[in-house]
Order: C-alpha cells, then structure tokens, then sequence
C-alpha cells in the first residue's frame, strides 16, 4: 500500500476547497461549523500533517465525528476520498484511554468473535439498560444463536447456482434472521446457500477507529477463505461490507474481493420474483411502505432506483424514499451520542410524515438504529421483505 502520509497528502492536495462536499454533509447539516464538514475536516488534516496543528482532544472530535457515510466523496468534483483520508488519519491520532479500551474490545472482539458473544449473551441482563442509552440497541432487543454455518439447499430439488452468503458480523451475531430470510429467498430461486464459518470481519469497524493494520489481516483472511470455495457468485446483505470488500481492500493492499449486494441480487432476479409471486393464490398485505437509503448503498453502491424497482417489481404500494444518514455509522454513538440521536430523529421525522406503515432498508446497521427509534416490527431489511412475499406457507 502506498505509504499511509503520501495518501493522506495526495488527497488534502487534490481539494480545491469549493465546498460543494457540504451540501449533504450530514454532521455539518446539524452542528453548522467549517470544522464538523468535510472541507475543514480536510484542512484540519493538511495543517496536521504540515505541522501547522497539533494533535488535540478538539482535533480528535472533528476529525472522529465523521460518519465516513461517502456523500462528500459522491459530490467532490475532484474525487477527493475523504472517508479513506479520516481512517488513515485516525490511525496516527491519540485516542486516549478510553480510545484504546475501545480497540482493544473491538480487536478481541474481530479475533475472538464467538467467545465475545457468548459473553455478551451471559453479560446482556448487566448490559442491557447501558447499551439501549446508548442508542446501541434498540427495547425488546434480545440476543440471538449466532446465524449457523454450512450448505443450505433448495427443498425443490432444482440447483441453479450456487451462493457464497457473506454474512457479516452483525448478521451473524446479532441478526441472524436477516441471513435466514436471504437464504429462504435464495432457496425459492432454486440456488445452494453456502455460509464459511472461516468469515472475518469485511474491516469496516476495524478502519473507522483507525485500526488498519487490523483491517488489512481480516481483509486478507476473507481473500484467502473465498478464493478456495466452488461458488458462482459472493452476495452480502450489508452494503458497507460489499463496498469495504469491493473498494478499500485494492487500496489496503492491491486486491479486492468481488461481492454483490444484496439488492443488487434481488435486481437481477425481478423476473424470477414475480413469476413466483403471480403463482401465488395470495400474498402478504404490506401497505405504506417507505424505503430508507442507506449511506454507503446510495453514495458508494450508486443504488438510488434499485431497491424502489425491486419493491416495485414485487407490487408493494411505496410511499417514497428518505436519504440521509440514521446516525449508527458502528461506533459513532458511543462517542457522539447527541448527534447520533439528532441524525436518528430527523429520520424519525421524515419517516412519520410520510405516515407510512413500514419502513424498509437494505443494510443491518440502519435496521438496528432505526428500529431503536421506530419500533423493531416497523423496520425490516429488503430481504424479509422479499421472504415474506415468497413465504410458501400462504400459496
């Protein structure tokens, strides 16, 4: 990888500081300053590395408030990558005790992944009041048996192909029913499922709080444990994964790993989907439908229409879609819960004036955060969706 200083400067240089990248800034859109934006956050950084500033707990908040959502990287007319430059420059930033604390949890956690979940499971009546102020989970939120490894094929008989599922680690340990309702889907279509347990993380936590070299160990592990598995084709239900896996790995260390979202998939298949619905004597009411854009499906995946086609492939009555991000961005509010919960109640709003039913996402993150404001029955993965109109058990 190209030295991380050289990085850091080539995109500082690259910024003509136009301020176009501000215009949907989702920290700047609520606090108002230069420095919670993406031009000052870039000009904070260059008079860091020129020695002009030093490193300071009030330079650590700026340059850590950014959610790396990517909606200033998708406007900069010169191609400035922001999000990348933040996570190398974390990577040289004092973070203090409680920073390191936070590394030192989310490193064990990454190598030691099911041991933490057991602990957090046997830990979680301690946990629970203390992780839902936190706005990191949502009330009635109950911890599941991790999603289960192993070949899952289509009870019909029919093999059309066959899937590599990355799972994701909070799918695999805190969602499971997402992973199971892509693999009902995946079965009806007539494919075989696989699910290795040798996954690591895709890194995306790991490089937000600086942690690259950690970053580039998992990546590698995911190269090594997918290029040996006979599949046609790797999907991930988590759009930050797929861009993580896709993008940051040839600019970690010159290689990538070729991953489909899972809305992306669900596109491919439209036809397929309705033919199997029109069988159908009768399918689910599911009325007033909004969908939520995640971040890095809208900005980094470029998915604007598609998830609205898929849902209108299927003949759901969508009420409109709402972009803008929901505030979790993994462990943004642990450290900014105020903004955290600002972000999440403008979407609340959005989502209340629009007096939909049910509100609709593609990524696991957004599900969880939007769940703690809207209720866990009112917010479903794209996925689930689609599962519940495929459900067999009502033809």
């Amino acid at each position: 990888m190209e030295d991380i200083n050289n990085r850091m400067l080539r995109e500082t240089e690259k910024c003509v500081l136009c301020g176009s990248c501000k215009a949907e800034c989702p920290t700047y859109e609520i606090v108002l300053k230069e420095s919670f934006g993406p031009r000052g956050r870039m000009h904070l950084l260059w008079a860091l590395l020129h020695g002009e500033l030093t490193d300071t707990a009030q330079v650590y908040q700026r340059l850590y408030s950014c959610l790396l959502c990517g909606a200033c990287k998708k406007r900069c007319p010169a191609e400035v990558d922001v999000p990348m430059a933040l996570s190398l420059i974390r990577s040289r930033l004092s973070v203090g005790l409680s920073g390191r604390l936070l590394r030192a949890f989310l490193k064990g956690g990454f190598t030691n992944p099911r041991a933490y979940h057991l602990l957090f499971r046997r830990l979680y009546p301690l946990l629970k009041r203390p992780l839902i102020k936190r706005g990191l989970l949502y009330e009635g939120f109950e911890p599941q048996l991790p999603h289960p490894h192993g070949v899952f094929n289509s009870e019909r008989g029919i093999k059309r192909g066959r899937i590599a599922l990355f799972v994701g680690c909070s799918v695999r340990y805190l969602q499971p029913y997402i992973g199971s309702a892509f693999v009902e889907v995946c079965e009806r279509l007539g494919y075989e499922v696989v699910i290795s347990p040798k996954e690591a993380c895709c890194g995306a936590p790991l490089m937000a709080n600086g942690m690259i070299r950690e970053a580039e160990t998992a990546g590698r592990k995911n190269l090594e444990t997918f290029a040996i598995m006979d599949v046609d084709i790797i999907v991930s239900v988590c759009p930050t994964c797929v861009y993580t896996m896709q993008n940051r790995y040839r600019e970690l260390f010159g290689e990538s790993l070729k991953v489909v979202d899972s809305v992306d998939f669900l596109s491919g298949h439209s036809k397929d989907l309705l033919r199997i619905i029109s069988q159908k004597e009768e399918t689910p009411e599911l009325e007033g439908l909004i969908y939520h854009h995640p971040c890095h499906g809208l900005y980094s995946l470029g998915q604007k229409e598609t998830p609205l086609a898929v849902l209108n492939t299927m003949g759901l009555p969508i009420k409109g879609s709402l972009k803008g991000c929901c505030g979790l961005a993994g462990t943004f509010p642990l450290r900014f819960k105020a903004l955290s919960d600002s972000l999440l109640s403008r979407r609340i709003g959005e989502f209340q004036k629009a007096n939909a039913s049910l509100l609709v996402t593609s990524c696991p993150g957004c599900v969880m955060q939007l769940a703690r404001g809207i209720g866990p029955e009112r917010v479903l993965h794209i996925v689930e969706v689609v599962a519940e109109m495929l459900d067999s058990n009502v033809c």
